[in-house]
Parts: structure tokens; sequence; C-alpha cells
């Protein structure tokens, strides 16, 4: 079964190893948005790049043969939109493999979006923030004494503002890993994104061991076109790719004469 998967999280790696386990099952391409100069590694076909909007992406599928689509984009991603009216349109059936939100903490701070996160701030602290790179110009007007905003990429310059550095993510941090940079630089706020999963926990921790106060953005809430397939782990989006092997390929896809009309 020929299963195209939008990708670019931890979990999106992890599901693909085990499809790539799996070969006499499964031939897996793997798709990421090119927003880091060197992604992870996948065990699997890999392409980089956009689609050119809904239309190539519908192109792409049906060129491609795709039986099956699993959408395991960032849970703060506005593709899946795209990719919902896209397998909407194709006939292709769509997983969206969304991981579970953290639960909350009793001392955590929700807020609406970045904007809402900045007017969070009090003047004079001093923020870690963890809500990628392309956050920056929302915090650039807070009255933050310091600001660390972590990327994945190196930076050629040290600062993204007055009072903005730039801080690399380090690899599979611990608690103590990240005890550590919040008492280098003195933190006072942490700043993250609802992303859910494992990478990130040990930052939520360390705020909770050294008392700083953690301002959390809530995840959006999107309307898809239809709703697709939910999973929120991988035994279930192994067990929804499982159960869509059985179908006739007559049953569950189709590129014919309509399709290659409207593209």
């Amino acid at each position: 079964m020929k299963i195209l998967m939008l990708a670019g999280t931890a979990a999106a790696r992890q599901l693909a190893g085990c499809l790539g386990r799996r070969p006499d099952r499964y031939d897996l391409t793997a798709s990421l948005a090119g927003e880091t100069r060197q992604p992870q590694v996948f065990p699997c076909n890999l392409r980089v790049g956009g689609f050119g909007g809904e239309a190539g992406l519908v192109r792409f599928l049906v060129d491609g043969g795709f039986e099956r689509i699993v959408d395991a984009t960032h849970p703060f991603a506005r593709y899946p939109r795209t990719v919902a009216r896209a397998a909407q349109q194709t006939g292709i059936p769509c997983l969206r493999f969304l991981r579970p939100p953290w639960p909350r903490r009793p001392h955590w701070q929700m807020v609406d979006d970045l904007d809402g996160a900045a007017r969070a701030l009090p003047a004079g602290c001093r923020a870690l923030l963890a809500t990628g790179r392309k956050s920056a110009r929302a915090f650039a007007g807070t009255k933050a004494e310091w600001l660390g905003l972590r990327v994945v990429d190196p930076c050629d310059t040290r600062r993204w503002s007055t009072n903005g550095v730039w801080l690399d993510v380090p690899a599979n941090p611990t608690v103590e890993d990240e005890r550590a940079v919040m008492g280098e630089h003195r933190v006072t706020h942490l700043v993250c994104k609802n992303s859910g999963g494992r990478f990130g926990l040990a930052r939520l921790d360390a705020a909770d061991q050294l008392g700083v106060t953690t301002i959390m953005i809530r995840r959006p809430g999107l309307s898809l076109p239809p709703d697709p397939d939910l999973a929120t782990s991988i035994p279930e989006a192994l067990r929804w790719l499982d159960r869509m092997l059985l179908e006739t390929p007559s049953d569950a896809f189709s590129t014919g004469p309509e399709i290659a009309r409207r593209i």
C-alpha cells in the first residue's frame, strides 16, 4: 500500500520507523515542508518542499498513485485544511495523526495565541521562548529584560531584537540540561505551545522544579472539510493502516477520468 505522510514531528519519525520495518506491507513517502536546513533522517523515501498549494498536492497524490494519506504535521500547523481538501478531491482515505496535548498543570497560565503570550509577559521578566522561529515578531515589542528564543537551525547573528537572542535547541535535553539553561539565563518565565509528546516534557519539569512561570498556548481549533479519521498514538495509527490494508484498491482509491480532468 502506497502512503504519503505529511511529516515534520518526532512522532511522525517514530511512525515512519514502524512502517519502515514492514516493507512487505507499506511503501511510505514522507514529505517535509523544508523549514529546517538539516532535517532528521527518515527510514523511507523523503521529499522536501511545498507542493504548490492544494492543486499541486492533488496532482502529486494522483500522479504518484498514493492509496492512503497520513497527516502527521505539527499540532499548530494550518496545513491539515489543505490535506483534508486534497483527500476529499481524490477520494484517498486520510488519517490525522495528532498526539494528545499535555495535561494542564495547576500553575500554568493559559493563553490562546502568540499575541496573548506576549501580553502575559510582565515588564522586566526573563523569558525562554519555545514557540518557533517565526514567533519572534510577536514578542519583539515586549518590555521583557531578556528573551531567549529556541531555534533548531543555528543563526548567523546572536540577536533578533534589542532584548532577544537565539538559543540552539539541545538534542534530546534532560531535565538537568533544561535546569542548567534556565539557571544560566536566570529565566523567570517559560512560553510554550501545547504540542504534546515526550519532547518538551523535560523543559516543563525543569520549570516546575525551579518555580519558573509557564505560559502555555492552547492548540488552535481547526475545522477540517471533512474531518479525517483520527489517531492519537502510534498503535492507533498502525491499526488504522492495517485495517485499510484489508480493503481492495478499487474500493479505496480511484484516479478516474473525472479527477484527471479537474487537475
